[in-house]
């Protein structure tokens, strides 16, 4: 790993956060224009990055690294998940909180920031394998998440607060492009 690569998108990064505070500082979007940038980021920009990420690349072929991933992934979001209920016990948040402590150590930020740290990193062939990390992600957040932040909204007796559950492009995208990485293994195999 070269720390200057990971430096350069880390600045990159915080370069953007930077600019997304500096727009809101200065009330350049009102409340329903932020809310729409959101909706076209969660439900166009990432999936389509996603898929993109794994149209036409070489995966390796290796199907039992794919497997190893899929436990990875498991494994990885019950760690995450028995770590949320250890930090509630740890930092004791008040009790109408405790649902939000645990839904912001569940669901790092895998995606949106994620994605081009890894592939600055590895390169664009490991994007296969951050997608599995993805398809969980969305799989997750937008069940059990949801879930977890409905259940702190009423702990808060703030209904207005509460997400809308409902279907996300990056629940049905995730699956479409680990299924076009496959096919494409498949028929390099062949």
């Amino acid at each position: 790993m070269d720390i200057q690569i990971i430096l350069q998108q880390m600045l990159m990064l915080f370069a953007m956060m930077v600019t997304g505070y500096f727009i809101w500082k200065k009330e350049w979007f009102d409340e329903n224009a932020y809310q729409k940038l959101s909706k076209v980021v969660v439900n166009i920009l990432n999936p389509l990055l996603v898929v993109n990420g794994v149209l036409g690349k070489d995966s390796g072929g290796d199907v039992f690294l794919l497997l190893q991933n899929l436990g990875f992934v498991a494994f990885f979001y019950l760690l995450l998940t028995a770590a949320s209920f250890v930090m509630v016990w740890v930092l004791r948040p008040q009790k109408a909180q405790r649902r939000l402590y645990r839904l912001m150590a569940i669901f790092p930020n895998v995606g949106f920031m994620g994605i081009p740290v890894i592939t600055s990193l590895y390169g664009a062939e490991c994007m296969i394998y951050i997608v599995f990390y993805m398809l969980g992600y969305n799989l997750l957040l937008y069940t059990y998440g949801l879930f977890l932040a409905k259940k702190a909204a009423e702990d808060a007796v703030c209904a207005a607060t509460a997400f809308e559950a409902g279907g996300n492009p990056g629940i049905g995208k995730a699956p479409v492009a680990r299924g076009q990485a496959w096919a494409d293994m498949a028929l390099e195999a062949g």
